[in-house]
């Protein structure tokens, strides 16, 4: 009985944010939303069955969210400002287009999800195949001594808090060194990203299994707390990210699984408030790496514009989809064509590294502000763009239709696959994690292909390893 009663008060308080936050919108955010919910309604209520399992970290859940508010922004943003992040007024014909074609986009991301359905996630019997858990380790590790010997220096100022290069001070002149470098991404992969994300999960996975050390376990977590600290100090979201989110699906999936129930929600919710704050925040403070400094100017920030700087319409974060609606308005105009499949070629070639081909095309989101901000692009700046962008671009509302019903389709077969060594291996909870961060977190603002390739990437080490591993002497 009580049980019931704390479901039923939470569906209340459920309704009564989502109706007051639904409220509060512009008119065209309004109907955006309504038929937002309307369509995964109707998915959610479809006769068939469904495969839903009960983990809060199942791909559908947050991507969905994620897609709705990037959404949103963009709506919110020309509605209300008239204009892009670059001035660029955007009239509200091409805003209505935008809402038809995210709303197809949505139908074509449900499509696919539901493609895969299952009535129970105990329902799938894959065959498991036998990990070598322990050589997987002695792998990484030998791979991570070999980094340390190679690139110390470069691998050390993930760790040193000490000395911090903030992301004004780095990240523009990072991306023009990374263009004229054929090198670099090879070199970012094995000797820096891979490295960092193999010690820290060392640290946080001796932590935990150890427990039995009660002081002494605590010296495991010193070299990740460093990393937390400086991905912080730095402003780095993606940093921040890659430090927390697979330690989080290591306790996640193999020590204590956090519940999915509707009184939980409400939580969850509370948490992921707290996480559009923070990301929110660093974005005003990326400019030093001083703490002193970020507490001075968080005040500043807040006598000054109060907490405006929270509203889904002023966050950089997510107005990226505002570049989805230049790219409309530059077709309508004539300053571009659909490509017919040219940008969807060019995304795929992108995944051979510039080592091999260095004359391969830019990447869409490269070509975009190449295309309407050539002066950004000289910088080293404008980076994101919208997951419906490269389809739109390639096909138009075919494109946008065609790309998120496969991707979310192979999203949900991936994870189908994989599903059940999450419990088995913690290997394969770091796995999971890097992908989940590319074509869950990331995939939004990143596009559809280029998220595919961001998760190749960033879990390769870790396959290799795994590929090793089975090889027999």
């Amino acid at each position: 009985m009580l049980a019931k009663l704390k479901n039923i008060v939470s569906i209340l308080i459920l309704l009564f944010i989502g109706i007051f936050f639904i409220a509060s919108l512009s008119e065209r955010g309004r109907i955006f939303s309504i038929s937002y919910v309307v369509i995964i309604s109707i998915f959610e209520l479809f006769p068939f069955k469904k495969y839903k399992p009960n983990d809060i970290f199942y791909p559908k859940y947050l991507l969905l969210v994620l897609y709705y508010l990037y959404s949103l922004s963009g709506i919110l943003v020309i509605e209300l400002k008239g204009a892009d992040s670059q001035g660029t007024a955007i009239p509200l014909d091409i805003v209505d287009k935008f809402i038809f074609s995210c709303l197809l986009g949505l139908t074509g991301l449900c499509f696919g999800f539901l493609a895969f359905a299952k009535s129970n996630f105990n329902d799938l019997k894959l065959p498991l195949k036998k990990i070598n858990e322990e050589k997987i380790y002695t792998i990484l590790k030998v791979f991570v001594f070999f980094a340390l010997v190679i690139n110390f220096s470069e691998i050390l100022k993930k760790y040193n808090i000490f000395s911090i290069e903030s992301y004004a001070d780095r990240a523009l002149s990072y991306r023009l060194e990374r263009r004229e470098s054929t090198g670099s991404g090879l070199y970012e992969v094995f000797l820096v990203d891979s490295p960092v994300l193999i010690i820290n999960f060392f640290c946080f996975y001796y932590f935990l299994k150890f427990k039995n050390l009660k002081i002494k376990k605590y010296f495991f977590l010193i070299p990740y707390i460093f990393c937390l600290l400086t991905a912080i100090l730095s402003g780095f979201r993606s940093s921040l990210v890659n430090a927390v989110l697979p330690m989080l699906f290591l306790y996640h999936y193999q020590y204590s699984r956090f519940k999915l129930s509707i009184p939980r929600v409400l939580f969850y919710l509370l948490l992921g408030g707290l996480a559009y704050f923070i990301i929110n925040l660093l974005a005003f403070l990326r400019s030093t790496s001083d703490p002193l400094e970020m507490i001075k100017m968080i005040m500043d920030l807040i006598s000054n514009q109060g907490f405006s700087f929270l509203s889904i319409e002023n966050s950089g974060e997510l107005e990226t989809s505002t570049n989805f609606m230049r790219l409309m308005l530059g077709i309508q105009r004539g300053e571009v064509d659909f490509s017919y499949g040219k940008t969807i070629l060019d995304e795929i070639l992108v995944y051979i590294p510039l080592a091999f081909y260095p004359d391969r095309p830019h990447p869409v989101s490269e070509q975009f502000v190449m295309t309407f901000y050539p002066q950004i692009h000289n910088m080293g700046g404008g980076m994101g763009q919208y997951c419906l962008l490269e389809g739109y671009w390639a096909f138009g509302n075919i494109g946008v239709f065609l790309t998120s019903f496969l991707f979310s389709k192979y999203l949900v077969k991936f994870y189908r696959y994989i599903a059940p060594y999450l419990v088995l291996s913690p290997i394969y909870v770091l796995l999971y994690s890097q992908v989940f961060d590319k074509a869950v977190l990331s995939v939004v603002r990143g596009g559809y292909i280029g998220a595919i390739k961001a998760s190749l990437i960033s879990t390769v080490v870790i396959i290799l390893a795994i590929i090793f591993s089975k090889i027999k002497k």
